[in-house]
């Protein structure tokens, strides 16, 4: 963007109301609607005109960009939920959708169930268990890569990195894949892309049980069903000894079964609903986590260097080479 592009913005009417409000600088909405959001390179040169922090106003409410570690680390684990609390509609429209995930909580109970779920999600030793299921789900995702690059003589890679997302979800979740890579369909992910489309149209809409066409209210929970039911029958699955790949459903079944009491007899933190309601919210997720991957394919594409750093690194950490074996095995 030029200076005198950057100027327009800063002189922009619609832009100085906003940031009256406290928004940091941005593009003007028109400038923004001409840019590529699905390339990376158009948030880095954003960066480089406005800093770690600006806005996008497109839309009645702007979307925030920041890069910085320090705003991060206090949206997702500082005092965010204080600061910046959810409306009650806001609130009431997600437990619709994710339950009692902790996605869905705020205060004393969205800590506590944090707090379970990080026993878990940032241990060594039980990522270290994961590293054979996820290595499967790649090669899954590289063959499908492949085969598609021979037919077509280019791929789709954000496609195929959602379908890898949701296999990789299903994965820690439950201890097994949708076969979403081998099936190239998943009917859970395609539930909650309608589930989400609709929530996101209530969100805007504080009279939307009013106003909501009753075909649309019933495609909800006909969705929302099917994705509860996949989540249902693996808890009973697992519960009852089912043999699966190691997943966190377990470990927090296992914390339901270790908080029974007479004054608390189905168990808390999770509970079964919000065990039910975490693997949800983790399904929300892979969105996410599709757009990580295709955006590392595509700057690996991008970067032949950067590509053979990481293979050297994998030799050395995987195979235990020496630098300069790994260099060697790394350009062959």
């Amino acid at each position: 963007m030029s200076t005198a592009t950057k100027t327009e913005a800063m002189a922009d009417e619609r832009n100085k109301r906003f940031m009256s409000m406290g928004y940091p600088p941005g593009p003007t909405k028109e400038q923004a609607k001409k840019m590529n959001f699905k390339d990376i390179n158009t948030y880095m040169k954003l960066h480089e005109e406005y800093g770690d922090i600006y806005m996008l106003p497109l839309g009645a409410v702007p979307l925030v960009i920041t890069r910085s570690n320090e705003h991060i680390r206090e949206l997702l684990g500082g005092s965010a939920t204080e600061l910046f609390p959810r409306p009650p509609n806001v609130i009431a429209n997600i437990r619709l959708l994710f339950g009692r995930a902790q996605i869905a909580l705020d205060g004393e109970e969205h800590q506590q169930n944090k707090r379970m779920l990080s026993q878990w999600l940032f241990s060594e030793a039980e990522n270290a268990k994961m590293a054979d299921p996820f290595n499967k789900v790649m090669l899954d995702f590289i063959d499908r890569l492949e085969s598609e690059m021979n037919k077509n003589g280019e791929v789709e890679a954000y496609y195929s990195a959602e379908l890898a997302a949701a296999d990789i979800s299903a994965v820690i979740s439950m201890g097994r894949t949708y076969n979403a890579l081998q099936l190239g369909y998943c009917p859970q992910l395609e539930a909650l892309k309608i589930c989400d489309k609709i929530f996101l149209n209530r969100a805007m809409n504080k009279k939307w049980k009013e106003t909501e066409p009753k075909e649309v209210t019933e495609e909800f929970e006909k969705n929302k069903k099917l994705i509860a039911d996949t989540f249902a029958e693996a808890y009973e699955q697992i519960k009852g000894g089912a043999k699966v790949d190691h997943n966190i459903l377990a470990h927090m079944i296992e914390q339901n079964l270790s908080h029974r009491s007479a004054k608390c007899p189905m168990g808390e933190v999770p509970t079964e609903l919000e065990a039910i309601s975490n693997m949800v919210g983790f399904l929300a997720g892979v969105g996410n986590t599709a757009r990580m991957n295709t955006i590392g394919l595509e700057m690996m594409a991008q970067r032949q260097d950067v590509q053979l750093k990481v293979l050297e690194e994998l030799h050395m950490v995987l195979d235990g080479k020496t630098p300069e074996a790994a260099a060697i095995a790394a350009a062959n």
